[in-house]
């Protein structure tokens, strides 16, 4: 089984970025009181920021890069996985190019805010399209959905190791 890509929205990595730092914290206060005894009260966990780093690899790095930037653009929230870590509902923050690409090579920084905020296009149907070989346990795996699902929602497929590249599979 390959390594899941990293995905937002609609757009996956051919290559899951170098670095990824996520950060939680909880918000903690500290209250002073009459007679010197401080109180310490917890306000829960703040919402997770996920950085990193990566490059896009390829004779179309640039318009692997533009794909992104279209994303970052459109300023609404999605579906960020992030293999064998978390999946989170999140806004597109961040998105610089470092340097000018160099050949098929360009390096490039991401951020992304962990929102609670859902909204309808969640609930739109969504495709994933077959490629190297991939069987429905694959794509079951890297959408973190059960086998059963997806072949409720495929009716057409008859055998779930038998997939075609280029065959489209209703993910939701």
């Amino acid at each position: 089984m390959k390594l899941v890509p990293m995905r937002f929205d609609y757009f996956t990595w051919h290559h899951n970025p170098k670095s990824i730092k996520i950060s939680s914290k909880k918000e903690i206060v500290k209250l002073k009181s009459p007679y010197n005894t401080d109180t310490l009260q917890n306000f829960g966990e703040e919402l997770k920021v996920v950085s990193g780093t990566g490059e896009l690899y390829g004779s179309d790095c640039l318009e692997q890069f533009a794909k992104l930037n279209s994303l970052y653009k459109k300023g609404t929230p999605s579906k960020l996985s992030i293999p064998k870590t978390i999946t989170m509902y999140a806004y597109f923050s961040s998105l610089q190019m470092l340097g000018e690409p160099k050949g098929d090579v360009l390096s490039y920084s991401f951020e992304f805010l962990e929102t609670f905020e859902k909204t309808t296009h969640f609930d739109q149907m969504y495709y994933h399209e077959v490629e190297d070989a991939q069987d429905l346990w694959d794509i079951a795996y890297m959408y973190d959905k059960s086998i059963d699902d997806l072949v409720r929602l495929n009716p057409q497929i008859q055998f779930i190791n038998d997939l075609t590249d280029g065959e489209r599979v209703r993910i939701c």
